[in-house]
């Protein structure tokens, strides 16, 4: 989801003095903080307001959501200056705040990385078991409605998962791990009749009416998610046909 111009703000200043903060606590406690990620989230409460002239932006509350790479005792004193350094950053840009939440997420960086990665690879598997999808259409601006076959073969490019933000997991089922798109390529069109086995080789997207890509996307979207419920998934079609 996109955020708002305030706590996107605040996120820039806590991203340029944060360095600093973390040489500071090395060089004073001779002690290493474990690697993290940090998102702020926030809302302000007088936003569509009208404000005064000289009236700040104020939050209610705060939330930054951490996730490390290592949970150990470290967590306690990375919380806390993480916390100084939220609350230094909204003040600089002199709004109000009441309180700053720090939120460590279950999972580790590696238990992400570990579990997105094995997802990757089941998706991959799934549709490369059966890159193929067909199915017919009437023939347009004939007298006899006549129908003809389709038959088109697509490999995969790529898979994006992430975790779904707020606005995502709407769309989704509420038990949603990951979201993501999946990226594929159509590398051969047939058209013709299955009957005679007499084809014709497409040459892109223009060679099929749009809902038969529809149903292609459909297809692949069910595939994953009969085996995956807890993945929400799209697909994105790319088009590079081989004409062998």
């Amino acid at each position: 989801m996109k955020k708002n111009l305030y706590i996107s703000e605040v996120e820039k200043v806590v991203k340029q003095i944060l360095p600093k903060f973390i040489d500071r606590f090395k060089s004073q406690h001779n002690f290493e903080l474990p690697k993290f990620v940090i998102d702020i989230s926030g809302y302000p409460n007088n936003m569509w307001n009208r404000r005064g002239e000289y009236e700040p932006i104020s939050f209610n509350t705060i939330v930054a959501k951490v996730k490390v790479d290592v949970k150990d005792g470290r967590l306690g004193r990375l919380k806390k200056l993480l916390k100084i350094v939220i609350e230094q950053s909204l003040s600089s840009l002199g709004y109000n705040y009441g309180e700053v939440y720090i939120e460590f997420d279950k999972e580790s960086i590696q238990e992400q990385t570990n579990s997105v990665d094995r997802f990757k690879s089941i998706i991959t598997k799934l549709i490369s078991d059966k890159p193929t999808h067909q199915g017919s259409y009437t023939m347009p601006y004939t007298d006899n409605d006549d129908m003809v076959d389709w038959h088109v073969e697509y490999v995969v490019k790529n898979v994006e998962l992430w975790k779904p933000n707020e606005r995502e997991l709407s769309l989704c089922e509420q038990d949603t791990l990951y979201t993501g798109t999946v990226y594929i390529n159509v590398n051969r069109i047939l058209v013709g009749f299955e009957e005679t086995d007499e084809w014709e080789r497409g040459h892109g997207e223009d060679d099929l009416p749009s809902w038969c890509w529809d149903d292609v996307q459909e297809n692949v979207m069910n595939t994953i998610e009969q085996m995956l419920p807890q993945i929400c998934i799209d697909v994105d079609l790319s088009f590079k046909v081989n004409y062998e």
